[in-house]
């Protein structure tokens, strides 16, 4: 019969973890409510001497300015979705079709969140497309005039026929989700 035991070096590096998390709990302790709330991007905040603290810092990070004129690009041909701001491409993010879509000009009718209910992980933020033209009941019915951007994680994994949408990875859908307003252009196109 062996007995394992554990390594010396593991067991430091377990050690000098929870040293090091018991330090910094500690250290936190000693400025209740100081790292308790939410940094807006635009504010400046310094401590009763005077001091700038760490937060202050984190809140002089530039975030990107609104765009003037959003719209997605959505490529059926490369399996992409691009954000622009008028005619300049900001970013192009991977994308899985749950469904063929009819080439032509969508707007964002809708955004929302759905919240998780027992997986944490299932919210998903969700941007609804309807398409700007009507055109004959039968041509709806070939393919959908409205979809859904969302996140999922089967982000290239098969999916189902009967939804219809646009997948993106989680984190791609919370990045652009904000900078999309309701009424945003979405242009579908073949290449």
């Amino acid at each position: 019969m062996r007995i394992y035991l554990f390594k010396v070096p593991s067991i430091l590096r377990i050690i000098s973890f929870l040293l090091a998390t018991s330090l910094l709990l500690f250290i936190l302790s000693l400025y209740p409510g100081r790292f308790s709330h939410v940094v807006a991007p635009d504010c400046n905040i310094t401590s009763p001497s005077g001091d700038k603290t760490i937060i202050s810092a984190l809140a002089e990070i530039e975030m990107p300015k609104p765009l003037k004129e959003p719209m997605l690009i959505i490529s059926m041909l490369q399996n992409t979705l691009t954000l622009s701001d008028g005619n300049i491409a900001i970013k192009t993010f991977k994308a899985n079709f749950e469904t063929q879509l009819r080439q032509g000009e969508y707007y964002i009718k809708e955004k929302t969140i759905t919240l998780p209910i027992i997986n944490r992980n299932l919210g998903s933020r969700i941007l609804f497309v309807r398409r700007r033209d009507r055109t004959t009941a039968k041509a709806l019915v070939a393919k959908p005039s409205n979809f859904l951007i969302h996140g999922e994680s089967t982000l290239g994994k098969k999916v189902s026929r009967d939804s219809k949408g646009i997948i993106l990875r989680n984190r791609d859908i919370e990045e652009i989700y904000d900078y999309i307003p309701v009424g945003t252009k979405v242009m579908v196109t073949s290449n």
